[in-house]
């Protein structure tokens, strides 16, 4: 039979292994606060989905002049102008309507541009898709905003 003695033992050295491998956190540095801390930047973060998948037609700049625009039967438009055209409104509802393109073909026929909803939907996968690409969209369009020209007064 085992001694209450060696238990004892057996437990003290088991407390104290098991103190001995924990560790203190250690203090973040002043680099890693600053990034933890950081709040995601939506803008940041459309410019990534711009450039991979609207710079082509749409250029690095959005206006329009992208590789393959002059391959298009209609150019793609001047991203920068969009407030100017909607009368100083920038028209979000609209452009995640369009972007999303999956509310339905026009009468007049097919889209200019890819039905990003469907794409992304499919590549999302899952049961989370529509609200990963809605986040999309929508740091899609935060980019879009930041690229706009200030509008002269008239």
């Amino acid at each position: 039979m085992t001694s209450p003695r060696f238990l004892t033992a057996v437990s003290l050295i088991a407390v104290a292994f098991a103190a001995a491998c924990q560790t203190a956190p250690t203090p973040q540095s002043e680099e890693t606060t600053t990034a933890v801390d950081t709040v995601f930047n939506p803008a940041e973060r459309g410019q990534e989905l711009f450039t991979e998948y609207c710079q082509s037609c749409h250029g690095a700049e959005g206006r329009g002049n992208g590789p393959l625009a002059e391959l298009l039967k209609i150019p793609p438009p001047d991203l920068t102008l969009i407030t100017e055209r909607a009368n100083g409104v920038f028209p979000v509802d609209m452009l995640a309507t369009y972007i999303d393109g999956r509310g339905g073909v026009e009468s007049h026929g097919t889209r200019n541009m890819p039905v990003w909803g469907n794409i992304w939907t499919d590549t999302e996968g899952g049961a989370d898709a529509d609200q990963a690409v809605a986040e999309q969209i929508s740091e899609l369009i935060e980019f879009i905003r930041s690229i706009q020209e200030d509008i002269p007064d008239l």
